[in-house]
């Protein structure tokens, strides 16, 4: 398979494993690169029991070998930026108010919630106050 045909991929990883799957990604890169540097030390253009067509073909694959490293690290350093962005956006994310408990028969007294609820017994209070009614304050 030829080195141009290379296609990106994605994956999704748990936001806490995106640092040890990027530096997995960077190792290989290192990896390759001390390959490489190996490879290139041991290029020698003096060399005349080797042809010089072989040499340079021997040199350009350790160049794309580094164009291939290069890559990698261009990866992770988009994946780490976007790690950054995403826990600078969690960390200044406004925590959202809790929604109110609803009581378990809410519904059956036309409120949804017990704001609703308490809306709807100071009315019931004012009405029956309006026709003489009694109401125990001291019994709330």
């Amino acid at each position: 398979m030829s080195d141009d045909n290379r296609v990106t991929i994605q994956y999704a990883v748990d936001l806490s494993e995106v640092p040890n799957s990027s530096q997995l990604l960077l190792n290989e890169s290192i990896d390759w690169l001390r390959s490489a540097l190996a490879a290139l030390e041991d290029v020698n253009f003096m060399d005349e029991s080797e042809p010089f067509q072989v040499t340079a073909e021997h040199v350009d694959k350790i160049r794309k070998a580094l164009a291939k490293s290069d890559q990698r690290i261009a990866d992770c350093i988009a994946i780490v930026g976007g790690y950054r962005q995403t826990m600078i956006a969690l960390s200044t994310e406004q925590p959202q108010a809790p929604e109110e408990p609803q009581h378990q028969h809410a519904e059956m007294f036309g409120g949804g919630n017990m704001a609703d609820l308490t809306d709807q017994i100071a009315q019931l209070r004012e009405q029956a106050q309006g026709l003489g009614g009694w109401i125990d304050e001291e019994k709330e």
